[in-house]
């Protein structure tokens, strides 16, 4: 009881035992705002009172200066309850119609749902600032009374759904909790159960925000991420289960352009995360078109049962311009990353920062199919099958910064840090430490232009290999695909020249000698030459 329910009956009180006072005035007439009604006696005021309207007849005025007066039946309309409405949420008995009763009545208002356990069908409809709020994530819980109905679609401007919990009643076989299609609608402070699909998210600025999914429905997707150039937001999300996973993928995004996910754990579902659009044509359906500018950071892709993350555009769709920055993607059953190009469009513009990952029965990452400007710079690349392997030719590969081999608390990868198996060009495989694998770095690209592979600690496949001395001046040019040094030493030397520049003028001297450049030697004396990787 809040305190205004308990001055409404005290006022009930005084009037029923103030006989002399009443008495005194049968006559008279009790006016309150424009209202004025007639009494006969003390019994008809407490009738009066008492009614559905009776705190129509109460005044109300707020503390302080310049407070207004009005009734306590407009101060009590100030939060609404759907009790009101005969929400009952005791477990057993079906508060659909009340509830979507107490959504239509109020449209534009937050409706408070009580605590307890409200038995529900769907069909809830939030219009322009409609906003439904429990008691708690983990107090208030809807149950889909069907297995495969929507339960509510927030599809007014600013619409959302706030500290409630979901679960399933029967098994979930389709439908989808919440369906966040209007601007700017969204779901925070949130639990969910059961369900096939927890959350589709079309809407324009949409966000999911501070949620936490259990177990989900055999073949589900937690949250679907769709409805084009949208500028959406998943953050603080934990997808988990306490169980060997049924579900199909923790997030699934298609049709996407400036989606940010992060600060965000997706553990023991089938895929971690999805990205798979399957044709360039917008229309009615709305996951159907590319995906762009998605960033990825600050979050975990771990044990799942196939792969951590995959990006496997089909039919005739992109994926472009994307990021992932300090990504977890470890002990999956298959790949940490899996990148494959089954359509007719392009996956251009991947980087990733930072990749850790690691304990994958698969590759930490693994690519095939046609794409370009593939970049990873830093990360922990440990404990898998291979480290990073290339299958396909990539138009535009970088490697570099990153720990391909022991590290990270894991052993080597038990085959290549880095195997690539087809040509591939601009390649740059730089500064990286390949150390501990059964081989550093499987190069199969072949002779291909604008290729530098160098100072990776742990591959030196050149060293201490003699070169043949011909007459002084001696030339030589650096066509290993290497940056390499050259070691002269013994003979007597008098000049050494990179490209035209004296960089030494005797022997036991080391020079560096970039891949295409060329070095004269001029000696009187024969010297030994060697060269080794750097």
């Amino acid at each position: 009881m809040n305190k205004y329910q308990t001055m409404f009956l005290a006022l009930i009180a005084i009037n029923a035992n103030a006989e002399t006072a009443t008495n005194s005035q049968k006559s008279s007439q009790i006016l309150n705002q424009a209202t004025p009604i007639s009494q006969q006696n003390d019994l008809g005021i407490n009738r009066a009172l008492a009614a559905s309207n009776g705190a129509n007849l109460v005044g109300f005025l707020q503390r302080g200066n310049g407070a207004v007066s009005r009734t306590l039946q407009s101060k009590l309309q100030d939060t609404i309850n759907a009790r009101d409405y005969g929400v009952k949420c005791d477990g057993s008995s079906d508060d659909t119609n009340a509830i979507n009763t107490a959504i239509k009545a109020n449209s534009g208002k937050e409706i408070v749902i009580p605590a307890g356990k409200c038995l529900y069908k769907g069909g809830g409809i939030l219009g322009d600032g409609t906003v439904l709020r429990g008691a708690g994530r983990n107090a208030t819980y809807i149950i889909a009374a069907l297995p495969n109905s929507i339960l509510f679609s927030a599809s007014g401007y600013g619409s959302g759904i706030r500290d409630i919990g979901f679960n399933a009643g029967p098994p979930q076989t389709n439908g989808t909790y919440v369906v966040l299609s209007g601007t700017e609608s969204f779901i925070e402070d949130f639990f969910m159960n059961g369900d096939y699909n927890g959350v589709l998210m079309t809407g324009k600025v949409a966000r999911i925000r501070h949620g936490r999914f259990q177990s989900g429905a055999k073949g589900s997707i937690r949250i679907r991420a769709e409805g084009g150039d949208t500028s959406q937001l998943i953050d603080d999300v934990m997808i988990g289960a306490q169980q060997p996973e049924i579900t199909y993928a923790g997030i699934r995004v298609r049709n996407s352009a400036a989606l940010i996910i992060s600060n965000t754990s997706v553990i023991q579902q089938n895929i971690g995360l999805l990205v798979d659009p399957y044709t360039s044509h917008t229309g009615s359906a709305t996951d159907a078109g590319n995906v762009s500018s998605l960033w990825v950071h600050d979050s975990f892709f771990d044990t799942q049962t196939l792969h951590g993350i995959q990006i496997a555009p089909s039919g005739s769709a992109s994926i472009v311009r994307s990021r992932f920055a300090n990504i977890w993607a470890s002990s999956s059953g298959s790949d940490g990353v899996s990148i494959t190009n089954q359509s007719s469009g392009s996956i251009n513009g991947l980087h990733f920062e930072s990749l850790h990952t690691m304990d994958n029965k698969g590759s930490g990452v693994n690519m095939s199919g046609a794409m370009s400007d593939i970049a990873f710079l830093g990360g922990i690349f440990s404990g898998n099958a291979n480290g990073l392997s290339v299958n396909s030719p990539i138009n535009g590969l970088r490697i570099t910064d990153a720990t391909i081999g022991t590290g990270g608390g894991f052993p080597a990868n038990s085959g290549a840090g880095i195997r690539i198996t087809q040509k591939t060009s601009p390649l740059l495989i730089a500064d990286n430490t390949v150390v501990g694998n059964k081989t550093a770095i499987q190069d199969y690209s072949g002779a291909v232009s604008n290729k530098l592979i160098r100072s990776n600690v742990g591959f030196n496949p050149i060293a201490n290999t003699p070169l043949s001395v011909t007459a002084s001046p001696m030339k030589w040019q650096n066509t290993t695909g290497d940056t390499v040094q050259v070691f002269i030493n013994a003979g007597k030397v008098s000049s050494i020249t990179v490209e035209g520049n004296i960089v030494a003028t005797s022997t036991n001297t080391s020079v560096i000698v970039p891949q295409g450049a060329s070095i004269e030697v001029l000696y009187s004396a024969l010297p030994k030459l060697s060269y080794l990787g750097f």
